[in-house]
């Protein structure tokens, strides 16, 4: 899977960062910071499948999240399908 710009407006665009660039055992991604208007912070990331993990998405395998929590707790998550180039509902 491809980590790819969750960026849909220009005026995200100066805050979207990459995570992990120079760390070549982890999967460098593309991060857009967000904060909702009750305060809460957290970070958009959006993947694109290739061609094989779609199909295999549609013939019923399923996605893996992993998150490394290095002993803390693990965080709440979102996850999401959205049309290209269209942020989710």
């Amino acid at each position: 899977m491809e980590s790819i710009s969750p960026v849909w407006t220009e005026d995200e665009v100066p805050i979207e960062r990459v995570i992990a660039l120079d760390q070549p055992e982890y999967l460098p991604i593309v991060v857009l910071p967000i904060r909702y208007s009750d305060g809460v912070s957290g970070m958009v990331v959006r993947f694109r499948p290739s061609e094989e993990e779609r199909k295999a998405i549609a013939g019923g395998g399923d996605i893996v999240i992993t998150e490394l929590t290095y002993g803390l707790p693990f965080t709440p998550i979102n996850v999401s399908v959205s049309e290209p180039n269209k942020r989710p509902d």
